[in-house]
């Protein structure tokens, strides 16, 4: 019986075409023993044909992806490895003769014992480096050199790191939000998993003996791919903070920009008479095209306390589209279908429990878009009973930080913001004509929202119950009905509660 190996050495390319056979080669020619790992290619969907340049080299495993985006690449691969380690080499870089080696070490070898590791980048330019490409920018192709130890403030970079294969059933596998080729054409999927595995108190080493060299090609040595390059990264830093609500970098630009106006005068100076120049031109692209989008989510944040819209998930691959109702078992229901969103999984999830981390559709919208974008996809929902809906959100979302029943049912009535988005009326969300949806679950029957999602998803789905306090008990009058029933009328009545 054949030994499994212990590292499998991963290549996602789309379109690698030549430069992949350099990436090839170095995989093939490493110092570890054949025996101990399996390279594996994975085809991003290319309109090259990749498999016949695959099929040139022997012992190489060839995989399809068809879904496009690096992400469901990665991911792909992460399902085809075989060994324990899994490690990701870009499709235009070079890994030294003992990479594989290293990689290993590194994961045996450093205590506390890393869940992720990589290491010094280094660049081979296809062309003459003009003058303009100064050592700050230059980076932006992924050149990287840090001081070996467990990482904090830096991030590996995708082109070469790796993984103990294990830390995916921990954390979830990447985010098919980011990443090359996703449906924004987002960077930055190798941050957004490193992040996840800091909040999940997983370490990071850096070790710069795990050594590859990337290929910078001459299409991209122009100032007009770094510039849509920066303004593409000033957007993904903004999705990744808003995903995981990790708004350190908007704290950061602002205290850039106060620094850089206390000297102005010193900085024009300088600028003008270097080729720092460009780099700080594109750098201040990158920060505005940041806080153009931070205001304008935060401007719709705003909005949207005032006006209705729902919070969307979708399921392309098996066509389904979920609208959810917070405090209507959405927690459950999400995770309970984390399998069919690769970065949902219990601790991560709960801690970017945040509905402006989301996809939102205006509920006055809701019948349009059923009707064209998702014309041919299963709609669902689940509601919950006003009474139930409005003592779990005492329990839960207490902002107002009010003990007692009565005295909450008065300042929320005062405030009436409905606690932005968990305590507004379920039909601000789903709106007033529920025969839009092909089915709407109730909570209060949550065995028939599960055999619905059984069938819809072809395949056995269990309830999970996240939330583990039962709600309080609260001494519900007469006259406390009465009000909450003012507060959610439309509910009540459109959803069928009153009955």
């Amino acid at each position: 019986m054949k030994n499994e190996p212990i590292i499998s050495a991963i290549i996602c390319t789309y379109n690698g075409g030549t430069y992949l056979k350099h990436s090839i080669k170095s995989l093939l020619n490493q110092s570890l023993s054949k025996e101990k790992y399996e390279i594996i290619i994975i085809d991003n969907n290319s309109t090259e044909d990749i498999k016949k340049i695959v099929k040139k080299y022997k012992d190489i495993k060839y995989f399809l992806e068809k879904r496009n985006g690096l992400s469901n690449a990665r991911n792909l691969g992460i399902k085809k490895a075989k060994g324990k380690y899994i490690a990701y080499l870009d499709d235009d870089a070079i890994a030294s003769k003992d990479w594989l080696k290293e990689i290993i070490y590194s994961f045996e070898e450093i205590k506390p014992t890393p869940m992720c590791v990589g290491g010094q980048i280094s660049l081979l330019l296809e062309k003459k480096r003009p003058k303009w490409l100064s050592n700050k920018i230059i980076k932006i192709y992924g050149k990287l050199k840090l001081k070996n130890g467990f990482l904090k403030k830096h991030f590996l970079y995708g082109s070469n790191f790796a993984f103990n294969k294990s830390v995916f059933d921990k954390i979830g596998s990447f985010s098919r939000r980011f990443g090359l080729g996703s449906e924004k054409n987002l960077l930055g999927e190798d941050d957004e998993i490193q992040l996840r595995l800091i909040r999940n108190n997983f370490k990071i080493y850096y070790y710069s003996n795990i050594k590859t060299k990337h290929i910078v090609k001459k299409s991209k040595m122009n100032k007009k791919w770094i510039e849509e390059r920066f303004q593409n990264s000033g957007i993904t830093r903004y999705e990744l903070d808003l995903k995981l609500n990790y708004f350190i970098r908007f704290k950061k630009i602002i205290l850039e920009s106060i620094n850089f106006i206390r000297n102005f005068a010193n900085k024009i100076l300088n600028i003008f008479n270097s080729n720092e120049y460009f780099f700080y031109s594109c750098n201040l692209e990158e920060n505005k095209i940041y806080l153009k989008e931070f205001f304008r989510r935060l401007k719709n944040h705003i909005f949207n306390i005032k006006h209705n819209f729902a919070v969307k998930h979708e399921f392309p691959k098996e066509k389904v589209l979920y609208i959810e109702v917070p405090k209507a078992g959405c927690t459950s229901i999400k995770y309970s279908l984390k399998e069919f969103k690769g970065d949902w999984t219990k601790k991560a999830f709960k801690k970017i429990h945040n509905w402006y981390g989301y996809e939102h559709i205006k509920t006055k919208d809701l019948k349009k878009e059923f009707m064209s974008k998702y014309k041919d996809w299963t709609k669902f929902t689940v509601v919950r009973n006003p009474y139930q809906r409005f003592i779990s959100l005492f329990k839960d979302k207490n902002k107002v930080k009010e003990k007692d029943f009565k005295k909450y049912v008065k300042t929320f009535k005062k405030n009436k913001r409905f606690e932005e988005h968990h305590g507004c009326p379920q039909t601000n969300i789903v709106g007033k004509d529920l025969s839009i949806f092909d089915f709407v679950g109730r909570t209060e029957n949550m065995d028939e929202v599960f055999k619905f999602l059984s069938k819809t998803f072809n395949k056995k789905i269990q309830p999970i119950k996240l939330n583990k306090n039962s709600e309080p008990k609260v001494l519900m009058t007469k006259n406390l009905r009465k009000q909450i029933y003012e507060l959610f009328k439309e509910d009540f009545k459109i959803l069928e509660y009153d009955k």
